[in-house]
């Protein structure tokens, strides 16, 4: 084997590894980003998920009627009265 030979395969070694190495840090940063728009999807519909929650307890002791808090919230009234028996 020679000279030109080996510098060859360390070099194609080399590129391997630099390429691998460049391929994993971008998956990581790639996942980082994924995961934080995620965990902001997710954060803001908890946030209207409460929010919802709170205005329709309200409108309950206020006396206001179901089929109303239903059709204000965009909920059924079914979902509506799960969420009611869930924070009694």
């Amino acid at each position: 084997m020679g000279i030109e030979q080996l510098l060859l395969e360390r070099a194609q070694k080399e590129g391997r590894e630099q390429g691998l190495n460049q391929g994993l840090e971008e998956g990581r940063e790639l996942g980082l980003e994924q995961g934080r728009e995620q965990g902001l999807e997710q954060g803001r519909e908890q946030g209207l998920e409460l929010a919802r929650s709170q205005v329709i307890l309200n409108a309950k002791k206020k006396g206001i009627d179901i089929e109303v808090i239903a059709d204000l919230v965009g909920l059924s009234v079914e979902e509506v009265n799960g969420i009611l028996k869930k924070n009694e």
